[in-house]
């Protein structure tokens, strides 16, 4: 019984060793690990069976570990977007992808960056401006490549629906309360 008990604390300060050493220097247990191990993860014949053995089961746990944190990360891949994340948010290390405005320089953005959290150039936004999107009447709103205002023909800067939005004939448009009526 005492034997038994020896040898398990002897197996756990050994363990216990293994594991620091390959943490303060993990090449300094490679040639041991090639010595004990045969090329299956067995033990070889003539290997000291207490060593050999510990060292096995140190290293399959490794194994084991690093699989396990492989699946967690190809599990959270799916959901690693800025779908999920939100767009600006701060770096995050634990996060596969980024989704803030540093991501591009260090090219650690999510796939749907561009997409998601990108604003349209302001060509693009208002060259197909519309008084559809836009909505009838208001005041000049800079930046807009045309306007949806009443005195915007004056200024030769209406939308293209701008007449048919805007100014349909009286039997088109709302009732004399409603705003679609100040156009």
């Amino acid at each position: 019984m005492s034997a038994a008990l020896l040898s398990k604390a002897a197996l756990l300060a050994l363990l216990s060793h293994l594991s620091f050493a390959a943490s303060a220097n993990p090449e300094a247990e490679q040639p041991l690990a090639e010595e004990l191990l045969g090329p299956d993860d067995e033990c070889s014949a003539d290997s000291t069976s207490e060593a050999c053995a510990s060292y096995a089961l140190q290293r399959r746990a490794l194994t084991v570990a690093a699989s396990e944190d492989r699946q967690a990360v190809e599990a959270n891949a799916s959901w690693a977007s800025c779908s999920k994340y939100g767009c600006g948010a701060h770096y995050a290390s634990w996060r596969r992808c980024q989704c803030n405005s540093d991501c591009e320089h260090y090219n650690s953005c999510c796939s749907d960056y561009q997409s998601k959290c990108k604003a349209p150039k302001k060509e693009s936004s208002h060259e197909h401006g519309s008084c559809a999107s836009y909505g009838c009447g208001g005041s000049y709103v800079h930046g807009r490549s045309c306007q949806c205002t009443s005195s915007c023909s004056r200024y030769n800067n209406c939308c293209g629906d701008y007449w048919n939005q805007c100014k349909a004939p009286e039997k088109h448009k709302q009732s004399s309360g409603s705003c679609a009526s100040y156009g």
